[in-house]
């Protein structure tokens, strides 16, 4: 009998497939359990019990007679257990010994499928059929054991079982937030969710009328009159909402399991964005067939993601033209940007060297050259050089590299890269050794005594001191006090013989603003003095702080982008919670935004949103935290301040912002804002946690009429 318990072990999913062909081909199915977890069940039941026999009865089949007690059989258990189990649950004894004699037929199928002859095909079988044989015996004799009003009891409580299990998953079906509709092989709708109908602007019971606006039918519903939720069962959904009509009939016409797609459908009067998600039934009994179909608005999200896509181009533009190589890469040194202008000088299309490692674009010798100071940069150190680089349209080039390290919180996220095209300032520079007095580049020889000994025009021209006044004072009065420390140690470098390469300093002019110099310096140990050429860098750091400043800052209101607001607000939520001090938060969203952009022009719509941070940035103080976090919503968080603290500066900002008026060339615009407020009320709470509860409670004051504060 070894050979049967290698067969049965090994075999289990052949064996449910096999009874479950039979239970289908014979309608069984159609009283049996839809899930495929149940039918492995109870074919794992049979075939521990028959494992058990081979056991129990050292490999001989279990005989009859008639003083045995069945209740104790070992063996016998799965029988007394299905028994009690399924007349527990309304099916007749009949039924159950009809399917039983097919789970006994998927037995021999399996013996007669690996065991073709021999005795020990006759051994087997005559095993299986005796221990089926017993199993219906005690089958049999347990379920009549019961009297008839114990019978009634135990189907009552079984119906109370199953009507609690149903009500349960139809309150977890009607609670899902997410509208959801379950449709058959057809599409015909068979049931939808409160948030369905209330998507569908009905009723949320069959009872319930709600008469349809012209804006709700242009969600698709295009059914004339009123609307109930049962008027919508037995109906394609298709009808209801013709614009999911494509996706619901190519999904029902394939033989797929799941299938997500994106889409923009015109809704209560306006665009939104949904993410359809279709469904297949998980039904292996074939009594339940269709799909169910899902609705996610995910309206606020495309948009917030659109509004970025446009920061980024705007950016882009702004790169591109700029007359540098402006670029960033991650901390894996990838190229996740790059401007233009590498195009003109590697000649090779930007799209195809993002995501690629800087040394596939620079090749492995250059890469070399410059590795150490990406992994200076990547420990938080700028790094400032200069490189010769061959291109392939130029030339010979000389580059002023900066390598910037961008950081988030305490870790290194990537490097931005600034690189100046120097070629021609250093052909120039060849050209000084001859003309030093003609050219117009900062050229000098100083002493190690710290006077200049000779200047060239140039520095006149920057500075707009005279070549007398530079030349008979110390030329460490002209650096900008806090300056004055490294430059005193970069001397010392160079009296000790060392060349000094991109130092940088800020030198007084005499109007009495400054200018960024950097230095390249060679010292003469014999000669006592050092040749230097500097150069004016009071543009590129210009540009450097514009490129932070875009990094930071939205384009349009000028307040903190979203991605700032959060770096700055999770500093601020780390110190209230490691100091245990309060905070509070801030969710704003204009009211009605939409009415204002259709009446008034989008170039309206902007100027309110310029007004209404202006007004925020001069009602709240310096040391509160607000940030845009898309459209017309915006974010703030108020260090050191509880709950109603928070309120009542939300209450008077709400007043403040009531009371301002927007003048256009054609009209004067008002408008109303809705604010949640949240205060910190846990160490567990995180940042996100108490933007949620804001979000929240900003939808309770949008819900109760807006114009008004709510609190978390």
């Amino acid at each position: 009998m070894q050979q049967l318990q290698e067969i049965i072990t090994a075999s289990e999913t052949w064996l449910v497939e096999r009874i479950l062909f039979y239970a289908k081909e014979h309608g069984y199915s159609q009283y049996n359990s839809t899930k495929i977890e149940d039918w492995r069940a109870s074919i794992a039941g049979i075939s521990l019990s028959l494992l058990t026999a081979v056991e129990q009865f050292d490999n001989a089949p279990p005989e009859f007679n008639p003083d045995v007690d069945y209740s104790t059989h070992p063996v016998a258990a799965f029988g007394i257990e299905q028994a009690r189990t399924h007349r527990r649950r309304g099916i007749s004894m009949t039924m159950f010994l009809g399917l039983l004699k097919y789970y006994r037929q998927s037995y021999i199928d399996l013996l007669n499928k690996h065991i073709k002859t021999g005795e020990e095909r006759r051994r087997c079988r005559k095993f299986i059929a005796r221990c089926f044989d017993l199993f219906e015996i005690t089958l049999c004799s347990e379920w009549i054991s019961l009297e008839k009003d114990q019978r009634i009891q135990e189907l009552q409580d079984a119906n109370r079982r199953q009507t609690n299990e149903k009500n349960k998953y139809l309150t977890l079906f009607e609670s899902i937030s997410d509208p959801i509709f379950l449709v058959d092989h057809a599409g015909i709708v068979e049931n939808l969710n409160v948030s369905a109908a209330s998507f569908m602007g009905i009723g949320v019971t069959p009872e319930e009328l709600s008469p349809l606006t012209n804006d709700e039918k242009a969600c698709g519903i295009d059914i004339p009159g009123i609307k109930t939720r049962k008027s919508v069962v037995g109906r394609r959904l298709s009808e209801s909402l013709p614009w999911l009509a494509v996706e619901i009939r190519n999904f029902l016409a394939q033989d797929r399991r799941v299938l997500r797609v994106e889409k923009k459908a015109r809704c209560y009067g306006e665009d939104r964005y949904f993410k359809i998600t279709l469904s297949s039934m998980l039904d292996i009994s074939g009594k339940f067939s269709g799909a169910v179909v899902v609705l996610a608005d995910i309206t606020k999200q495309t948009i917030t993601e659109m509004e970025l896509v446009r920061s980024r181009d705007m950016m882009q533009a702004v790169m591109d033209g700029t007359p540098a190589l402006i670029a960033y890469l991650n901390k894996d040194l990838q190229y996740q940007f790059a401007n233009n202008y590498y195009e003109e000088i590697f000649e090779t299309p930007v799209k195809s060297i993002l995501g690629k490692h800087v040394s596939t674009l620079v090749g492995d010798k250059l890469y070399a050259k410059v590795a150490p100071m990406y992994e200076r940069a990547l420990k938080g150190e700028r790094q400032n050089f200069e490189l010769t680089f061959q291109s392939p349209k130029k030339g010979t080039r000389n580059f002023e590299i900066t390598y910037l390290p961008h950081t988030f919180g305490d870790s290194v996220e990537g490097i931005i890269i600034l690189i100046l095209d120097l070629t021609d300032r250093k052909m120039a520079e060849i050209e000084r050794e001859k003309f030093f007095k003609l050219t117009p580049g900062m050229m000098c020889i100083a002493g190690f005594d710290g006077f200049f000994k000779q200047i060239n025009p140039a520095w006149t021209k920057k500075l707009g001191w005279s070549e007398e006044e530079l030349l008979s004072r110390p030329f460490i009065d002209f650096v900008l006090p806090d300056d004055v420390n490294s430059t005193v140690d970069a001397n010392l470098i160079l009296a000790r013989g060392k060349e000094l390469i991109g130092f940088e300093n800020r030198y007084r002019c005499k109007d009495g603003s400054f200018r960024w110099i950097t230095w390249n310096a060679t010292p003469s140990l014999e000669d006592k003095v050092v040749y230097a050429v500097a150069h004016d860098t009071t543009k590129r750091r210009k540009m450097e702080e514009t490129l932070r400043k875009l990094a930071a800052k939205d384009s349009l209101t000028g307040t903190n982008n979203r991605r700032h607001f959060f770096e700055l607000g999770a500093r601020a939520f780390a110190g209230a919670k490691r100091y245990d001090r309060a905070l509070s938060t801030f969710m704003l969203d204009i009211d009605h935004f939409k009415r204002i952009n259709d009446t008034h022009g989008h170039a309206a719509g902007d100027e309110v949103l310029k007004i209404l941070v202006q007004t925020c940035q001069d009602t709240l103080r310096d040391s509160d935290i607000m940030g845009r976090m898309g459209g017309e919503e915006f974010a703030v968080v108020l260090p050191e301040t509880n709950a109603s603290r928070a309120f009542a500066t939300a209450e008077r900002l709400r007043e403040k912002l009531d009371k301002v008026l927007v003048n256009t060339q054609e009209h004067e615009i008002g408008f109303t804002v809705s604010i949640g407020v949240a205060t910190l009320e846990s160490k567990k709470d995180s940042l996100e946690d108490l933007l949620k509860r804001a979000d929240d409670a900003l939808y309770e004051a949008k819900r109760h009429g807006r114009n008004r504060v709510f609190s978390a």
